[in-house]
C-alpha cells in the first residue's frame, strides 16, 4: 500500500486482509459512546491511541467522566466494550485497554 498508515494484516486462502489503524481507532471510539458514564476528551484523533502489533493492539483512550460515577467500575465497563468491539469487529484481540480518565463532565443544569 502506498500510504505511510500502520495496518494490522492477516491472511487465509483467499489473499490478505489488511485494517488501518484509523479504522481500530474509529472502532475504539465508538465503544466509548456505548458506555453512557463517559465521553471522548478532545475529540477521537487525539483522545484515542492504538499502537499495533504483529497480531494485537494497545489502546489508549482519554475520557471525560460524568459526575457521581464510580469510576473503577465503569472503566472496566469501557475496556470490556473495547475489547468486545475489536474482536467482532476486526477480529482483534487486545493486549490491553488503558483507559485515562482526563476530565470531568459538568453538570447538567435542570430546566
Amino acid at each position: 500500500m502506498p500510504d505511510n498508515k500502520e495496518y494490522i494484516r492477516s491472511e487465509d486462502e483467499f489473499g490478505s486482509i489488511s485494517i488501518s489503524e484509523e479504522v481500530i481507532c474509529s472502532i475504539a471510539s465508538a465503544a466509548v459512546g456505548e458506555v453512557k458514564e463517559f465521553t471522548l476528551a478532545g475529540g477521537r484523533g487525539r483522545a484515542v491511541r492504538v499502537t499495533l502489533g504483529d497480531a494485537s493492539a494497545s489502546v489508549d483512550i482519554a475520557v471525560s467522566v460524568k459526575r457521581g460515577t464510580k469510576i473503577p467500575s465503569a472503566a472496566a465497563e469501557l475496556q470490556k466494550a473495547v475489547t468486545q468491539a475489536l474482536e467482532a469487529m476486526a477480529g482483534l484481540p487486545t493486549d490491553n485497554v488503558n483507559i485515562h480518565v482526563v476530565g470531568l463532565d459538568p453538570v447538567e443544569e435542570k430546566s
